[in-house]
């Protein structure tokens, strides 16, 4: 037998033996809460059970401080956790780590498989964001009819500018006919031609309670739409996926009121500034177009008609002197030109005609050296025969053949007494 000197070092100890034990420190369990409190502290204090037992459970507030519902009696939760006994009472509990609503599957999880889906698709794409119109005429609401958001909206709308009208879609913004009415409500104003812009709103609660707007069909629905939409979706800290889609997110009903419609004085400030720097810019305008008008009348071509006509006759002489020193720089250009050309053909052409004689006589020369004449005239003579034809053969005459011989001053006729073959060799 084991003493223990005190009742807290046996609590202890049995706490240190659960907190051993491989399964009881890391168990999940599924149970019907019952009881539930949330203290000022953010610890919460229930218990879970079944139709035979029940067990209590503590969730500190670092914990309780990452739910995205709220816990209620009856409601059937999966909890996660470690057994164990609180020292000062023996009592044995669980320390709830984590918790979720059973029966409803992983909300979170079924939120980032459609976020990133529709993500891929380009649903939050800044480039299909539609800009909201200045001032708009008419505007469409989605919310519940009951409750403080619409309260809220028109109440802020009022105070901001008292000049706008809304048209009411009343629908459920909690539960499976949330995402249903929410898009009947789009198809309702989208068929209308007066509205300019739409608020889906409504106040916060538990991402269960805010996951209607979580909605697939939901979201083509507000991307299809071409009028644009302000998501007005639970508190700040809560996004949906009609937040992303829509063409803006208000972290705030009331704050998507302040984005819809500006403030009359605003509107007002706004005006007068326009109007003054219009008024500014039209009176230095005025004032410029008075000079102008002074300085034309001042002109002095208005007190003397001829003074722009004298004006023009000047530049005129001007031009005609102009003209007449281009002429005369031209033609005395042109003559000194001309006779420049006039002396380069004279020697040109003398030197050519020179040549030209000199190139003619030269070859007169050569002819006359190779003339006939001259070969006679060195004493040489040419013989014909009794029929004119030359003689240059001694076998073509015979003895006593008539033959002439022609000089260089005239011609002899002869008789032939003799020949000699070997003459020459």
């Amino acid at each position: 037998m084991f003493l223990f000197e005190t009742v807290t070092e046996l609590n202890n100890y049995v706490n240190d033996l659960l907190s051993d034990d491989n399964e009881l420190s890391s168990l999940s369990v599924s149970g019907e809460i019952s009881g539930f409190k949330k203290y000022p502290s953010g610890h919460c204090y229930f218990s879970i059970k079944d139709d035979e037992s029940v067990v209590s459970c503590v969730m500190f507030s670092t914990n309780a401080y990452r739910l995205d519902f709220v816990p209620t009696d009856g409601m059937l939760v999966n909890v996660s956790g470690k057994a164990g006994i609180y020292s000062k009472t023996g009592k044995y509990q669980l320390y709830i780590s984590s918790m979720s609503v059973k029966g409803k599957g992983n909300l979170h999880e079924q939120y980032e498989m459609l976020f990133k889906k529709l993500t891929v698709e380009g649903l939050f794409d800044y480039s299909h964001k539609v800009k909201l119109p200045l001032l708009p005429k008419q505007i469409g609401i989605i919310s519940s009819s009951e409750g403080a958001v619409i309260h809220d909206i028109v109440l802020t709308l009022k105070r901001r500018n008292p000049h706008f009208s809304i048209i009411l879609y009343p629908c459920a913004v909690q539960g499976d006919d949330c995402p249903i009415q929410v898009r009947a409500g789009i198809d309702y104003f989208s068929k209308r031609n007066d509205i300019d812009v739409i608020i889906i709103a409504r106040g916060g609660g538990s991402f269960e309670d805010l996951f209607g707007f979580n909605d697939e069909k939901l979201a083509r629905a507000i991307y299809s739409c071409k009028i644009p939409i302000i998501s007005a979706i639970g508190h700040e800290v809560d996004h949906t996926i009609c937040d992303y889609v829509s063409d803006l997110r208000a972290a705030t009903p009331t704050a998507a009121a302040e984005l819809v419609l500006p403030r009359l004085s605003d509107l007002e400030t706004g005006l007068y500034n326009l109007s003054y720097s219009l008024d500014q810019a039209a009176t230095r305008k005025l004032e410029s177009e008075m000079k102008r008008l002074n300085m034309l009348r001042n002109h002095k071509a208005l007190y003397s008609p001829m003074f722009n006509v004298t004006i023009q006759l000047e530049k005129l002489r001007g031009l005609k002197r102009q003209l007449l020193s281009f002429e005369n720089n031209f033609y005395n250009a042109h003559i000194v030109s001309l006779e420049s050309l006039k002396n380069y053909l004279n020697v040109s052409f003398f030197d050519v005609l020179n040549a030209k004689k000199f190139e003619f006589y030269s070859k007169i020369d050569r002819i006359e050296s190779m003339s006939p004449l001259k070969v006679l005239a060195r004493g040489y003579s040419f013989v014909t025969d009794n029929q004119g034809k030359a003689v240059s053969d001694i076998n073509s005459i015979s003895i006593g053949d008539n033959i002439d011989i022609t000089l260089s001053n005239g011609t002899a006729s002869a008789q032939v007494i003799g020949v000699n073959e070997n003459y020459g060799e």
